[in-house]
């Protein structure tokens, strides 16, 4: 795979090995929660080598945050034009229905404050994103818009 190519765009192979370890980082925290899940424990569910693993991740954080940036690439396909204001937000309340146990796995009583942090941070740069698009926000900074 070429240096510049990301994950997501380059070989069907690479592609498929990082959604099986993504979906059983994802489904062991839905069982175990984020602290109680070990590497050994990825390796295991996704049924394929340590080697393979660490070609892929550095780590289980790794893993996670690679999972939680898919959010922000999924709120940005769902943006609209400028005159269609956080035209995202009705997708990701349908994914959020969708993956619910997922949901309440990472954000419910034992949840873990990274991925709050994460979503905080991929929603921050969906809405600033948005606001930018719009024509009366032209002129605004992005680096100046809080939220």
């Amino acid at each position: 795979m070429a240096a510049n190519v990301s994950p997501r765009e380059g070989d069907r192979r690479v592609r498929r090995t990082r959604a099986a370890i993504q979906t059983a980082l994802t489904d062991l925290i839905v069982e175990k929660g984020y602290d109680s899940v070990t590497v050994s424990d990825v390796i295991e569910r996704a049924d394929i080598g340590r080697s393979t693993f660490y070609s892929h991740f550095t780590d289980k954080r790794d893993v996670f945050d690679d999972t939680i940036s898919e959010l922000g690439d999924f709120l940005r396909s769902h943006a609209g034009d400028a005159g269609e204001i956080f035209s995202f937000s009705l997708p990701m309340f349908e994914h959020i229905v969708e993956q619910r146990s997922v949901i309440r796995a990472l954000f419910g009583r034992g949840g873990h404050s990274v991925a709050l942090q994460a979503t905080r941070t991929a929603l921050e740069g969906a809405i600033r994103e948005d606001l930018v698009r719009r024509p009366a926000a032209r002129s605004l900074d992005p680096a100046t818009l809080r939220c």
